[in-house]
């Protein structure tokens, strides 16, 4: 499978799983509304998340997620 970079709609689609996961909306519930599996949403939001924590030099940023 060939790497493509994201865009910034792939960016900007990613943020609004974030935000809807975020907001408790589950991921079942955002995969049908994006098309996704709802593996998919945890596992590209949970990388989001990881990122994040890993930024802040390993902080735990769940209370600010899910």
């Amino acid at each position: 499978m060939a790497y493509r970079i994201p865009t910034r709609s792939d960016d900007e689609a990613l943020l609004a799983l974030v935000e809807s996961r975020a907001g408790g909306t589950s991921s079942g519930e955002i995969a049908k509304s994006s098309g996704l599996a709802s593996h998919q949403v945890r596992v590209r939001t949970n990388r989001v998340k990881e990122a994040d924590e890993a930024a802040e030099g390993g902080a735990d940023l769940s209370a600010a997620y899910w």
